[in-house]
């Protein structure tokens, strides 16, 4: 069963790369009150000018949401601009990664459907754009 309420800033902000952080809000191997298969929610902090490595999930259905910041998604090629109240569904198998805009930090939600798991994510090292080449189309 969930607890009612729960706060972000009570979660434990984990480096997952270079100018990367999350927060495990809800999801798989979490603490029983917020462990779901269900689905899963996290918190992303990304330092200015900071890129997620470019990958795809297999299964599993991501939407973001942006709280603050400027940035950019790149999608299957195509990179769009990222501000505060941007969303983005990403369909399972669509190519992406996140950047956020030297000079600004960003943060957004990440909702999975069914629950995020390490299994499911596929990086793409060939075309990583961690370098700060989101250079591709843009629209």
């Amino acid at each position: 069963m969930f607890p009612t309420v729960g706060q972000t800033g009570r979660v434990k902000l984990e480096e997952i790369g270079t100018g990367i952080a999350v927060r495990r809000l809800i999801g798989r191997e979490l603490d029983a009150a917020w462990c779901t298969g269900q689905a899963s929610l996290s918190l992303f902090e990304l330092e200015a000018g900071a890129a997620s490595q470019l990958g795809h999930n297999k299964i599993g259905q991501e939407s973001f949401i942006v709280l603050s910041g400027l940035g950019s998604v790149l999608i299957d090629g195509v990179v769009q601009p990222l501000q505060e109240g941007s969303f983005v569904v990403l369909p399972p198998s669509s190519v992406r990664s996140v950047r956020a805009d030297q000079g600004h930090p960003l943060r957004y939600f990440a909702l999975t459907t069914p629950a995020w798991s390490i299994d499911d994510n596929v990086p793409d090292p060939e075309k990583d754009t961690t370098d700060g080449s989101l250079s591709t189309r843009s629209t």
